[in-house]
C-alpha cells in the first residue's frame, strides 16, 4: 500500500491557531484569523481551555484540511476574542519589583505593593462576607 495514499501530504509549515471546542461530531474547531475551521488531531483535545494556543498544519496544503501538532506551552495563555487568559495550575503572580498580584486555586487573591490605590470614576466598591480595615 503507498504511504500517499493513507497519509495525506503535509503542507510542511506550522502556524498558531487557537482552541474552539469540539462540535457535534466532537471534532475539534480551531479558529485562525477569526475564521473558524474543523480540524484533527494528533493529540488529546478533550481537556483544553477555548482559547489555548496550538500548533497546527495544513493536510495537502488546504486550510479546510487542518491537523492539530499539539497545544503550545509555557506559559498558558489563552486569547478568547478580545481577552487574554492567564492560566496557572497552582498559582497565577504578577510580580514587578515588590508589587504582586497573586491568584490562587482556592478563589484568593492577594495584593501587595509598597503603595496600593484604587481609583474609579464611578462607585469603588468594597464588598465581602466581611471587610476589616486595619
Amino acid at each position: 500500500m503507498r504511504d500517499d495514499l493513507v497519509f495525506p501530504q503535509l503542507s510542511g509549515l506550522a502556524r498558531v491557531a487557537f482552541f474552539d471546542g469540539l462540535n457535534f461530531d466532537n471534532q475539534p474547531m480551531v479558529r485562525i484569523d477569526n475564521e473558524r475551521f474543523a480540524a484533527r488531531s494528533l493529540v488529546d483535545v478533550a481537556n483544553l481551555t477555548v482559547g489555548t494556543e496550538l500548533a497546527v498544519t495544513d493536510l495537502a496544503g488546504e486550510t479546510s484540511q487542518l491537523l492539530i501538532l499539539g497545544a503550545l506551552v509555557n506559559p498558558r495563555v489563552a486569547k478568547v476574542d478580545d481577552k487574554i487568559e492567564l492560566i496557572g495550575e497552582t498559582e497565577v503572580v504578577l510580580r514587578c519589583g515588590p508589587a504582586s498580584i497573586r491568584l490562587t486555586p482556592d478563589g484568593r487573591v492577594t495584593i501587595r505593593g509598597t503603595r496600593v490605590l484604587s481609583r474609579s470614576d464611578g462607585a469603588n466598591r468594597v464588598q465581602g462576607a466581611s471587610v476589616e480595615l486595619n
